[in-house]
């Protein structure tokens, strides 16, 4: 972990790996998901099958209710 220091503010800043990809919209929900405790882990093995413009289509609808 780096801190740092802005206007007599301290921050913690997270370090990236260079050749890191981040996860958007349904992948970063099963990324999370597949990390908690139970039934969560097997949703996310259950979800990661399903073709991600499906899986980002259910989410766009409850991310937008």
């Amino acid at each position: 972990m780096i801190y740092a220091a802005d206007k007599g503010h301290m921050h913690l800043a997270h370090q990236v790996e260079p050749n890191y990809k981040g996860h958007i919209r349904s992948d970063a929900i099963l990324k999370i998901a597949a990390g908690l405790s139970n039934p969560f882990p097997l949703l996310a093995f259950l979800g990661f099958p399903v073709p991600p413009f499906i899986r980002d289509a259910l989410y766009d609808q409850v991310a937008n209710n």
